[in-house]
């Protein structure tokens, strides 16, 4: 009996997922920008970045994303040194969203991102460089709008959990439904 009624259950919460995924599932490519603050050890500043996004919708529930980020030249004083950083993020990410009303949906991301600093010091004259690139785990929180049927507004906030710092990022794309 329990496992008729676990059937059930699951029928119930599933067939709907299905049956609505026909309408929104397919790929979907975003361009935007935003800034990013970046906080390691003395260093803290916010600059621009540069998104480009892709993705696959499987419903309208979840989706698969990945991301690349330009991050243009922050720079801060520290202990008496000029330091100038910029760098790119590569991420892959699940997304789950949920719609709030016809045409907003929020949303959260799960993911992994692979990151390259590139750093430069301008130290008595001197100039010194050096890069650092890692991996680390990413999540995001966000909303998206539709614009129409196949362009929508997204707007979110995002942060790659580096081990001697933070990185946070807010950023609003413009997406495209293909």
């Amino acid at each position: 009996m329990r496992s008729i009624l676990t059937g059930i259950a699951v029928s119930v919460l599933v067939v709907p997922l299905s049956v609505s995924a026909a309408d929104d599932q397919g790929f979907y490519g975003s361009v935007g920008g935003g800034a990013y603050r970046l906080e390691v050890d003395d260093f803290k500043d916010i600059a621009p970045t540069i998104n480009l996004l892709g993705g696959y919708d499987f419903n309208q529930y979840f989706a698969v994303e990945g991301a690349y980020r330009h991050l243009l030249e922050a720079k801060d004083r520290t202990q008496g040194v000029s330091l100038d950083i910029d760098g790119d993020v590569w991420e892959v990410s699940a997304k789950a969203a949920y719609p709030l009303a016809d045409r907003i949906k929020a949303f959260g991301r799960l993911g992994w991102s692979y990151y390259k600093f590139s750093g430069e010091a301008d130290f008595l004259g001197a100039t010194l460089s050096a890069d650092e690139e890692d991996n680390d785990l990413t999540w995001a929180l966000g909303a998206s709008y539709d614009l129409t049927d196949r362009l929508n507004l997204r707007g979110e906030f995002a942060q790659i959990l580096i081990n001697d710092g933070d990185a946070d990022f807010v950023s609003f794309n413009l997406a495209y439904n293909f």
